[in-house]
């Protein structure tokens, strides 16, 4: 993260990986979180309710993540487009789907050379907005229409066909209050293992045995290692972090 321009902003893998935590802790299934983390990442990104959302957005997310989605053919839908499909979410959050619609658009690209995907039933529709950043991992671009309190169109767009919000993460990072930012940090991390001597017994390349001696402690690559930590009842106490215009 970054405080030297006094503006704080934190980096993609800090974003992904918060998200991703707090959506374990809320115990979504692994093979829900990268997709859902990345919505929310993205939804931060381009202004959405991002981070300042996240924390009451995670039971809408919950409460949807037992509903399927229904496919159907476009052709006389509701809002007079055709040739493309329609997707009924059953109610539930748009970052829940926004995987699910970039996956639609690329296969009736690919099929088609045209698409688009009508969203009905879809919970907060502006937050689909991030398929536009979505998409974008298959070279494709796309644009979303909010067309009412529960729905929204996608269409394949000629712009935006490379990673740019990706990429646009990784060298500006986003830009987020500080307060929120560690509140959801501290928050995040309840989905670990409490810090504690037992905990660290067998972590990483360096072993603590039960009777506090250290296995490959003594090892080369070891020797400016400070072992101290291993044996210490807690490494952070709760309430800290880091201070100053850093860069870490």
């Amino acid at each position: 993260m970054s405080t030297a321009s006094g503006e704080f902003r934190v980096t993609l893998r800090e974003s992904r990986m918060v998200i991703e935590r707090l959506l374990q802790f809320k115990g979504m299934d692994p093979g829900r979180r990268w997709p859902v983390a990345d919505a929310g990442m993205f939804s931060a990104s381009l202004g959405l309710s991002g981070f300042a959302g996240l924390e009451a957005t995670l039971d809408l997310l919950m409460a949807g993540c037992g509903r399927l989605s229904h496919i159907g053919d476009g052709q006389g839908a509701a809002d007079g487009r055709t040739g493309g499909l329609v997707l009924d979410a059953a109610g539930k959050h748009a970052w829940l789907v926004a995987e699910e619609v970039s996956d639609l658009l690329t296969d009736l690209a690919r099929i088609r050379g045209d698409a688009t995907v009508a969203i009905q039933s879809v919970t907060h529709p502006e937050e689909l907005k991030v398929v536009s950043a979505i998409v974008q991992k298959h070279g494709l671009g796309a644009v979303v229409e909010v067309t009412g309190t529960d729905s929204a169109v996608a269409r394949l767009s000629l712009a935006g066909a490379e990673p740019r919000e990706l990429m646009r993460i990784a060298e500006e990072r986003i830009a987020v209050d500080p307060d929120l930012w560690w509140h959801l940090f501290h928050l995040s991390n309840e989905a670990q293992a409490p810090d504690t001597r037992l905990s660290r017994m067998h972590t990483g390349s360096v072993m603590m045995m039960e009777d506090g001696s250290l296995v490959s402690a003594d090892e080369e690559e070891f020797e400016e290692m400070d072992v101290t930590m291993l044996e210490r009842e807690k490494l952070v106490e709760a309430g800290m972090q880091d201070e100053g215009d850093s860069e870490c």
